[in-house]
This record gives structure tokens, sequence and C-alpha cells, in this order.
């Protein structure tokens, strides 16, 4: 014997869709479910954009099935004790930089926005990465991600940038020189002294 499942559960998109109504929309509990579990990302999105609970969206945000919905979930997400969490142990770029933008703690956004940059492997989340970088404001991190970076873009992004601060236009012959972090602790060093 097959075991329930709700329509909201189905393959098919317009069938889970159908499924939740206006009914369902009271129903915090549900919509959580519906949000977490759902099979078809567009159920989960629509269930995630109802939802009000900050409690409950942190849960969802946490450990939604599809990024997408997490994504939802996060925009709506005032705590910033979760969105921390979030910003430091979520496993996909886009949702981890969406986390930075609303931290207040702006070291904290800086070192998400350095650790997506340089963790970017892939031309599928390169602009994530190129956005990252372009929201980087810290040196030291810049450097980091023009000297360490993964990818060939986003390393070059980041020496494009640490030329336009510092107002030299060939920091490095090519992305992520030796050069271009030894000069910047030096500067960092003046700066304490």
């Amino acid at each position: 014997m097959r075991s329930y499942r709700p329509a909201w559960g189905s393959e098919n998109a317009e069938i889970a869709l159908n499924d939740i109504d206006i009914a369902l929309i009271n129903d915090q509990f549900e919509l959580t479910r519906v949000a977490q579990e759902a099979r078809r990302w567009e159920a989960g999105y629509v269930a995630a954009k109802v939802l009000v609970d900050q409690p409950t969206l942190a849960d969802v945000a946490k450990h939604g099935k599809h990024a997408i919905v997490r994504l939802i979930a996060v925009e709506k997400l005032t705590d910033q004790n979760v969105l921390t969490d979030i910003a430091i142990n979520d496993e996909y770029p886009a949702i981890r930089v969406a986390v930075a933008d609303r931290l207040t703690d702006q070291r904290l956004a800086q070192e998400v926005y350095a650790d997506v940059a340089k963790l970017v492997y892939h031309k599928f989340w390169n602009n994530i990465g190129i956005y990252a970088v372009k929201k980087l404001t810290n040196r030291i991190l810049l450097a980091d991600v023009a000297k360490n970076g993964k990818y060939d873009e986003i390393r070059k992004v980041a020496c494009e940038k640490i030329g336009h601060i510092y107002g030299e236009k060939s920091i490095c012959k090519r992305c992520g020189t030796q050069k271009a972090v030894k000069w910047e602790k030096s500067k960092v060093k003046l700066k304490k002294n």
C-alpha cells in the first residue's frame, strides 16, 4: 500500500501549485511543511512567500529542500544571530551573499564576501563571485581573493579593484601575484605604527 502524499508533494508543478490555496495560507505549520518538503521548488517558493513567523522562516532558511525557497526565507529574516549562522554555514554561494547583504556586522559580511569569491570554482557561480568582489572594501581580503581565488575571472576583478582603490593601474602583471599581498600588508603596518 502506498502512503498518502499531499498534492503539493507532486512532481507535477501545476498540481502542486493548485493545492496551495487560501485555506493553507492561514496554517503556518502546513506552509512550513510545504516550503521544506515540496518536491517542486515552485510550491515551496509560494509557501515561503507567505510565511511570516521568524522562527519558522529560520527553520526553512536552514533546512529547506530547494535553494530558491531558502533564499526567499533569508530575505524575510531579521534575526542577526540566525543570519550569521546561515552566512557561515550554508553551502550555496548565492544564499551566503544574500545573507551578507543583510548583516549588520560588516566585518563578518566582508569575510563572507571574500570566502564566497575565493571558493567560486565554476562559471555557473561567476556572477555571484564577481558581485561578492564588488561588495568587498577590505583591502587585505581583496588582495587575498586576487591571489587565492579559484576562478580566473574573479581574481581579475579583485585585482582590478585593488588597482582602482589605490590608484595604481598595474599593481600586478597577472591576477594574484604575491606583490599585491605584500604591498597590502605593508600598508596595514604603516597605519598601525
